[in-house]
């Protein structure tokens, strides 16, 4: 299967789109950021994800590699999808249902904050304004619950 490099839900090939809602999280650490930054992410293409000013920058912990396990969100993705907890913690609600899907195949996209590439047994997410992004299947499995009907 060729690769396909798209933006938004209605773009995306015939993939099994299902109901997840994300289960309780340990707290994240995130800052605002005041201007324009790059932070290095596995999934990025180009290396690097791009944040513009009043983007957030999320630190959720260290990867099993141990690099740090940072992402960057939009202000408005972020305010409808994370509670303040004080300071600089904050977690993810635990009342939003996104639709997800397993890849079976490599996959490129572009998200608010850049190129994109995940690998088959990852999955896509869309969010909160319909944007995509990925996910790898240990956080994943970790992070969410599959809605029952």
């Amino acid at each position: 299967m060729t690769k396909q490099t798209i933006a938004k839900r209605s773009d995306c090939p015939n993939l099994d789109f299902q109901a997840f809602i994300s289960m309780p999280d340990k707290p994240v650490t995130a800052i605002q950021l005041k201007q324009a930054d790059t932070i290095e992410h596995p999934f990025a293409s180009n290396g690097g994800f791009q944040g513009i000013a009043a983007s957030w920058k999320i630190t959720y912990g260290i990867r099993p590699d141990g690099t740090a396990d940072i992402a960057i969100c939009q202000n408005d993705v972020f305010q409808s999808t994370y509670e303040h907890l004080g300071g600089s913690r904050y977690q993810k609600k635990t009342n939003i249902v996104t639709q997800a899907a397993r890849l079976e195949a490599p996959m490129d996209i572009m998200t608010l904050e850049g190129a994109s590439h995940a690998e088959s047994g990852d999955w896509v997410l869309v969010g909160a304004d319909g944007d995509l992004h990925f996910c790898d299947n240990d956080v994943f499995v970790a992070r969410y619950t599959q809605v029952q009907d």
